[in-house]
């Protein structure tokens, strides 16, 4: 990942379309388990595409959104609650250690 660049998690939900100013609650697929904790390690924002594609195809919009809350179910499922701030567009994305990462604009 190139420094210079405000790089940030990304998770992909094919099933909601996050609105600015609104607060939203979600089950989040295990595989954007590590993006969820390295966003709140680094007390950092996330980034969440709403698109109906696979992550190779997302669509060059998204949400810039700060995770408020996560709750771990007993069954191993996560649900978070996020809080959609502004519609971002995305420069750049890469792949580190599992992780999607975008880079954005307003």
């Amino acid at each position: 990942m190139n420094n210079e660049y405000n790089w940030l998690p990304v998770i992909v939900k094919n099933d909601i379309a996050p609105v600015p100013g609104t607060t939203i609650h979600f089950v989040v697929d295990k595989k954007y388990y590590k993006a969820i904790e390295k966003a709140l390690k680094n007390k950092s924002n996330i980034i969440i595409f709403a698109d109906n594609d696979s992550e190779e195809e997302a669509a060059d919009t998204g949400v810039l959104a700060e995770v408020s809350q996560i709750v771990k179910t007993g069954r191993g499922a996560m649900r978070i609650l996020v809080d959609p701030k502004k519609r971002v567009y995305i420069d750049d994305t890469s792949v580190e250690n599992g992780i999607i990462y975008a880079s954005y604009y307003d």
